[in-house]
């Protein structure tokens, strides 16, 4: 589990109009004003996805279902989030025009609010801890401490936030990249340099 102090929400604010994240073109008001908007990423999701083959031709397509809300945990606080967003927006009187766009006034409910993230919700492709590294006997380790695939020859998966057994909470891209790909890279550069990736 998460120490106590874990960061659960990231505040993203951006100068535009989100709508539902499906077309931002149509989505956008077009009214003549400006929109802001306030996203809130779940900063250490507990629900889990799978990805797996579709058959055994490569060329096909995998099976996707990334099984979103699926925790809990993750549902609570993504009503906390609409809330807290809110809370901010109301910090802003003053700064801002009009009413609450969306999900709009009216939504309230804890239901309401489910219901509006659900139809809004939208991933944010900062992939981590969908190949994790550790020791080959553990079936959930994906690679070695050098980064390199179990089960293949010469194949190393990336050098990033993918080795790390789980999400890490924040903006985790950067420092994911900087450390283990530095310490992996030095690793393969190596061995490359000593007659290349073996077994």
């Amino acid at each position: 589990m998460l120490p106590a102090d874990w960061p659960e929400l990231e505040l993203l604010p951006v100068n535009a109009a989100l709508g539902y994240h499906r077309n931002y073109q149509k989505e956008d008001p077009a009214d003549g004003y400006k929109y802001a908007s306030l996203s809130t990423l779940l900063a250490a999701p507990l629900s889990r996805g799978s990805v797996s083959i579709s058959s055994a031709n490569p060329a096909d397509p995998p099976l996707i279902d990334p099984n979103y809300l699926s925790h809990p945990a993750d549902i609570e606080l993504a009503i906390v989030a609409i809330r807290r967003q809110r809370e901010v927006w109301a910090q802003m009187q003053g700064v801002t025009i009009g009413d609450e766009t969306l999900p709009g006034a009216h939504v309230q409910s804890d239901e309401d609010i489910l219901a509006f993230v659900k139809q809004s919700l939208a991933p944010a492709p900062h992939a981590a801890g969908t190949c994790r590294m550790g020791r080959k006997e553990n079936r959930e380790s994906v690679v070695d401490g050098m980064g390199r695939v179990y089960g293949t020859k010469g194949l190393s998966k990336g050098r990033g936030c993918e080795y790390f057994p789980g999400a890490a909470a924040g903006a985790y891209n950067g420092y994911g990249l900087c450390g283990c790909g530095e310490d992996c890279g030095g690793n393969f550069e190596g061995e490359m340099r000593f007659g290349g990736l073996g077994g």
